[in-house]
């Protein structure tokens, strides 16, 4: 169920999407914070001021991914 949360998830425009996955997963995102068309699975998300997930990035089972500020993944 998740993974077909998130894969919808990746319709809606980035401030929609971000307050879903606040709202629907626990994940902290900054409000700078942007993720791209990814399938970003952990348990536990914090992406800091900057941090930037890029598009067709995969992260899945992990318990924790902690994205300091300005960090950049794919």
């Amino acid at each position: 169920m998740k993974l077909l949360l998130m894969l919808a998830s990746n319709l809606l425009p980035w401030t929609l999407r971000r307050w879903f996955l606040r709202a629907a997963f626990g994940y902290q995102i900054d409000d700078t914070a942007w993720i791209g068309w990814a399938l970003v699975l952990p348990k536990q998300l914090i992406m800091e001021p900057d941090s930037k997930i890029g598009h067709l990035t995969v992260v899945k089972g992990i318990d924790l991914l902690h994205l300091k500020a300005h960090a950049l993944i794919g």
